[in-house]
This record gives C-alpha cells, structure tokens and sequence, in this order.
C-alpha cells in the first residue's frame, strides 16, 4: 500500500476514510463513526498525542463492539502512520474480511471451524511482529490450530466472536494475553505460553486478531 496517498491529513478518522476508499468502500457518517456501505459494522478511530497510541472501535451492531488499540514513535505525524500501519498489518484485513467481504488471500487465512453445535467461518490475521532491532521473530508453528483446539473447550453463545492474542519478550521477562470476547481467555493464554518462544535481549512483541463468524448449526 502506498502510504502517502492515505496519510494525507494526519488525523486518525481521516486516515480511517483513506483506507476504506483506497478499498473501494462508499461509506456515511453519523455521530462520529464511519458506516461503510451505509449500514454496521460501523468503524471510528482514535488517538492520543500525548501517549502516542489510538484505538480503533468496530460497532458489530448496537451490542458488540470489537476494540483494537495501536501505536507508534516519533512525531505527531510519524507515529500516527507507524500505528496505522500496525492496524492494517494485524487487523484491518481481518475486518475487511470478515465485516466487508474483501479477502485478500495473502493476509487472511480463512477457514471453516465446528465449535459446540455451531459452524463458524473463521478470518484469522496474520501476526503482527514487532522488535527493537532487527532480530526476527519467529511464529511457532500450529499455533493457530491450537487455539482452535482450546476454543472446542468453551461454550460460545450469539453468532460473532473475536479472539485477540499477544505476547511479549522483553529480555528475560515474557508476557502472554488472549482475549475472547474482549475478556481475559485463560486457556487461551495457556495456549500461548506452552509454546517455546526464543528468549532474547532483544525487545519485540507478536499480536494476532482472529473473527468468528456463525454460518449455519451443526
């Protein structure tokens, strides 16, 4: 994506209106929120100068909201455009999917899971990673199939879902957070922490967004 034509003027819902046109998205305004197509999910951003970071806020309808916080170094304007582009590496094609029907293939990997007597489609993100120099990261492998199994274990009511998850190395220290629902998922945090992720001096963060959405009853 070329950034310069999206982050013209540097406020966050200006940048916001920039990333649905340049994916051909028509949308109204009504009390602040963007409403692609004219109808929800509707979408708002955002920032905080002071502590460099914003949040995105997805209105699924009146009762479910999907929040998305992000941020960046530097200037006013530099780290408004690091934080976007955090968002749309690690979430905005993940609601482009799963809310707008736009799947770009090398971004979303979608697939079909049974969850108690339900089918849920499944728009998982790729996972965003982070460091403090050029140390790469490295995903441990299953990971997403793992957080499959340990859904299986949980009983989900309503037709959306959203998992969020995200770990942490800072030196010797390492931290790990799921969230289902936009409340702490304990087996989902298990499911993080079981794996061997390398522990190094060096800083860096790792965060993945994946959207549940009911298609029919087993």
């Amino acid at each position: 994506m070329n950034w310069n034509s999206v982050v013209i003027n540097p406020s966050p819902m200006n940048v916001l209106c920039g990333l649905l046109e340049k994916y051909s998205l028509s949308y109204s305004i009504q009390d602040d929120w963007l409403l692609p197509n004219g109808e929800f999910p509707a979408i708002r951003a955002e920032w905080h100068p002071g502590s460099q970071s914003g949040i995105i806020f997805v209105m699924v309808n009146e009762n479910t909201f999907v929040e998305q916080s992000f941020a960046g170094v530097g200037t006013d304007f530099d780290s408004l455009t690091q934080a976007f582009y955090e968002f749309v590496i690690g979430s905005f094609h993940v609601f482009l999917a799963a809310f707008w029907t736009n799947v770009i293939l090398d971004r979303v990997q979608v697939e079909r899971w049974v969850i108690g007597k339900q089918i849920f489609q499944i728009y998982a993100g790729v996972f965003f990673k982070q460091s403090s120099d050029e140390f790469s990261v490295i995903v441990p492998d299953g990971l997403i199939a793992s957080i499959e199994m340990a859904l299986k274990n949980e009983s989900l009511n309503g037709d959306f879902h959203c998992i969020q998850t995200f770990v942490c190395n800072m030196g010797k220290h390492q931290v790990f957070e799921a969230k289902l629902d936009s409340k702490v998922w304990e087996a989902g945090t298990k499911c993080l922490s079981g794996y061997n992720w390398e522990e190094t001096k060096s800083f860096y963060i790792v965060k993945n967004l994946i959207i549940l959405r009911s298609v029919s009853n087993v």
